[in-house]
């Protein structure tokens, strides 16, 4: 990946993890083609009868946008690859499998057809080839709908390790100074005895702190009055 130029304020990076998404929705295609492909394959030499060729194709229609989707949502929204959400960035990777798996399986269709048939073949069965355009766009949709769900996993995962990490650096802050009371801060502030993952999220997602994945930054006027009390002892 590139790294981010000072002088074109990070350009170079936002177009390397842009690439990436579109890498990993092209890998997240092909291997959502995978499935369909070779039922097709097995059906041309033979190895398949026509009703098992039927259901296994059936099968790999289903089977494949959830692949695809698996893919290329691992690829673009594991944590350390993507420069925004997780979640966001496996959705675009996760729409671009299920664009190209929509052509792909409708060219695929017109292909077998012939183009010269399908307005008659339109006219006779209007209701029944909008239901299976249909009943293939939420095929394609749900290659969508599993990166995002990964890559939401992803991103909770992620907060939950970084809330883990920073409960643990203050316990270690405050350990030299267990000996010496000290008076318990508000409940739900981070580090306190009544916070929780859920109010360290929200207490270092504002503006103050930077917000994730930076973590917790404690800002210079809090820092001010430890340094003066310390240096007053």
């Amino acid at each position: 990946m590139p790294r981010a130029c000072p002088r074109h304020g990070g350009a170079p990076r936002e177009r390397g993890y842009g690439l990436a998404r579109v890498i990993a929705g092209l890998l997240g295609w092909i291997a959502s083609m995978i499935p369909l492909i070779t039922v097709n394959i097995c059906g041309a030499v033979g190895l398949l009868s026509w009703d098992d060729a039927f259901i296994a194709s059936a099968g790999a229609l289903l089977a494949g946008p959830l692949l695809g989707g698996l893919v290329a949502s691992y690829l673009a929204g594991r944590p350390g690859r993507a420069a925004i959400s997780s979640a966001r960035a496996a959705s675009l990777a996760g729409g671009l499998v299920a664009l190209l798996y929509f052509l792909s399986v409708l060219g695929l269709v017109v292909y077998v057809l012939r183009p010269e048939t399908i307005p008659a073949t339109l006219q006779e069965h209007p209701l029944r080839s909008s239901l299976a355009v249909i009943c293939l766009a939420i095929l394609a949709l749900s290659a969508l709908a599993v990166a995002f769900f990964l890559g939401a996993w992803f991103d909770r995962r992620a907060h939950q390790v970084a809330y883990e990490s920073y409960t643990a650096k203050m316990r270690a802050r405050k350990a030299p100074n267990a000996s010496r009371p000290a008076a318990p801060g508000p409940v739900g502030s981070p580090g306190s005895p009544g916070s929780s993952l859920r109010d360290w999220r929200e207490h270092v997602q504002t503006p103050a702190h930077g917000g994730y994945p930076g973590g917790p930054q404690r800002r210079e006027d809090d820092a001010g009055p430890r340094d003066e009390s310390w240096r007053a002892r």
